[in-house]
């Protein structure tokens, strides 16, 4: 994946010359040419010659509407192959002309090859995008470093070829994975994207999911139905729709995101699915369950906002909400914001627009004490099912990782305070690692475990009432 397009008119003087080259002789899978969205929509299931001939057919037929000996001169010298002296003579013009003319009519032709990459670039883009939601956010903030990093993982046409973002639920996994994308998607030369989703709500509505949503059978037809639109011939059955894609996708690169794979309901029967379709196609999943189990999958686990960053979000929203008194708050006084629910965008978000009916300090406290239907809304979208999913033994360890401070505690401290041996509280603390509910820090052979301001202020109140409602 790592072929670019020309960037400058001798670049692509130089493309030309060889796509003339290699007109009637052929031209193998190596052809730069094939980096081309004017190549790509004039393949068409069919090969990579065929399409460079068609492409070249329609650029002399544009250059001939201005200039018939341009287009004549070049027909003769690179389709019929005659020498010089023939086309002097076929022209009536001399022979030192033929050269200059030829030079010329070449700067031509790739000017015309040039406008018509630029036009069907544009509308590859924006076919791509269309394949994207709309996007929940107005200017991300944090996420450079993540997108920097996945970028090169992503556009390597190397292994690996399934990449995880993962974390807890409202960190911004889907904004990254789209910003992501629509970075790609304007850098790409060399592979097409799809996208499909789980997700049952988006932006602050704050739905939990029920039940999964989706099966593998379902992601194999939602993908085809994308990537094949209103095409005859498309595949209906799921049998004969994994068959087609797997095509679709060795034979061109993709990069496919599914989104909330938590949600679909047999990930053991899709991770396999996924490696049958990968290379070289690749697949970014984000997921709020880390599958640090699956060794062939590249682990992003993306972290809440830092304190700067978390300010920095809070003034944004501010002045996007027109809260301009909150957004001209010194750092010291949005410092008890981060204090409450850490660098969870979501929440930070529901924060801000909360100041619109209620002082800032009540707004916090209904965080902690979980009151008020928005903020129990918050806490079921982020912890319902997980919640909901956990054992007694996860439940409880969980409880007690409020008595750890902010910087963590090792296993030792776990073991004291919940009177449980060591095996019971790492085999929880596995558990909550997997579901993002936990973070470990490591420093040589000391390990400490944490729990995120934002949980933190779920388990202060919203999960003993979750608990004692659950007790029969």
């Amino acid at each position: 994946m790592t072929q670019q397009a020309p960037n400058s008119l001798p670049e692509w003087e130089n493309l030309i010359r060889h796509a003339l080259a290699v007109w009637t002789v052929g031209a193998n899978e190596a052809n730069p040419f094939g980096t081309l969205s004017v190549i790509r929509e004039r393949m068409k299931g069919g090969n990579l010659h065929t399409a460079i001939s068609q492409l070249l057919e329609d650029a002399l037929l544009l250059l001939e509407d201005h200039s018939p000996k341009y287009a004549q001169l070049l027909r003769l010298r690179f389709h019929d192959k005659q020498p010089v002296r023939v086309v002097a003579v076929r022209l009536s013009l001399a022979e030192s002309s033929i050269y200059r003319i030829q030079r010329d009519a070449l700067q031509a032709l790739a000017e015309i090859v040039m406008e018509m990459e630029s036009s069907s670039r544009e509308a590859t883009i924006g076919a791509f995008e269309a394949r994207l939601e709309a996007p929940t956010y107005f200017d991300l903030v944090g996420v450079d470093a993540h997108l920097c990093k996945l970028a090169e993982v992503l556009s390597a046409d190397t292994s690996p070829w399934i990449v995880a973002i993962e974390g807890m639920g409202g960190v911004g996994k889907t904004a990254l994975a789209d910003a992501l994308m629509r970075r790609l998607i304007q850098q790409a030369n060399y592979y097409a994207f799809a996208w499909t989703t789980a997700r049952q709500d988006s932006g602050l509505g704050f739905q939990a999911a029920n039940a999964p949503v989706l099966s593998t059978d379902d992601l194999i037809l939602s993908l085809v139905n994308q990537l094949w639109g209103d095409a005859p011939g498309k595949p209906s059955s799921p049998s004969e729709a994994l068959h087609a894609l797997e095509y679709k996708l060795k034979t061109f690169p993709h990069i496919v995101v599914i989104d909330n794979l938590e949600t679909v309901s047999d990930v053991e029967l899709l991770l396999p699915t996924l490696r049958r379709l990968a290379r070289p196609s690749k697949f970014l999943l984000t997921s709020r369950q880390s599958l640090y189990a699956e060794t062939d999958v590249y682990h992003y686990p993306l972290p809440p906002l830092s304190l700067g960053d978390s300010i920095r979000l809070v003034r944004q929203e501010a002045r996007k909400e027109n809260l301009s008194e909150i957004s001209q708050w010194p750092d010291a006084e949005l410092v008890s914001i981060f204090d409450v629910v850490g660098g969870n965008p979501l929440a930070l978000l529901l924060v801000v627009g909360q100041c619109h009916f209620r002082p800032l300090p009540a707004v916090l406290a209904d965080l902690v004490e979980a009151r008020g239907y928005r903020t129990e809304r918050l806490y079921a979208h982020i912890y319902g099912k997980i919640w909901e999913n956990l054992d007694d033994l996860s439940r409880n360890l969980l409880l007690a990782m409020q008595l750890a401070p902010p910087r963590g505690e090792d296993q030792d401290f776990l073991v004291n305070v919940t009177g449980l041996d060591a095996e019971a509280v790492m085999d929880g603390i596995d558990k909550l690692m997997v579901l993002n509910l936990v973070d470990c820090t490591r420093d040589k052979y000391l390990y400490r475990y944490s729990i995120h301001s934002l949980t933190r202020s779920f388990l202060h109140t919203q999960a003993m009432k979750w608990l004692n409602e659950s007790s029969p």
